[in-house]
């Protein structure tokens, strides 16, 4: 299999994980991402009635440690972990090869 065959292999993968991800309800993304490293370590943290200012982060779309690594930032989410969470999971670019995004508290707003 030559390089560009390889390329458009995983470009065809990315995208059927993608249409399966659309297919799933909410409940499950939501333990999935609790099954994964950042979710696990997400919640060692913060209980998910924890109320914050949060910023979610997409998946980086390499998924090899080589390269450039890169986590879109998708948005800043005011209120409750477990709404936080449940809403994240279903964004375009949470989700790219199947570990999902990162959800950080942002603790170092100051309000005036």
């Amino acid at each position: 299999m030559t390089q560009n065959e390889r390329e458009q292999r995983i470009r065809e993968l990315r995208r059927e994980l993608a249409e399966l991800e659309e297919a799933r309800p909410e409940e499950d993304l939501f333990n999935r991402y609790l099954s994964t490293y950042a979710g696990r370590e997400l919640i060692k943290k913060h209980a998910l009635s924890t109320v914050g200012l949060w910023e979610v982060k997409g998946e980086d779309t390499n998924c090899d440690f080589s390269g450039s690594q890169h986590l879109p930032k998708l948005g800043y989410f005011n209120g409750i972990l477990h709404s936080v969470i449940t809403e994240a999971v279903k964004l375009p670019k949470f989700w790219c090869w199947g570990q999902g995004g990162e959800i950080t508290l942002i603790d170092d707003i100051k309000e005036v």
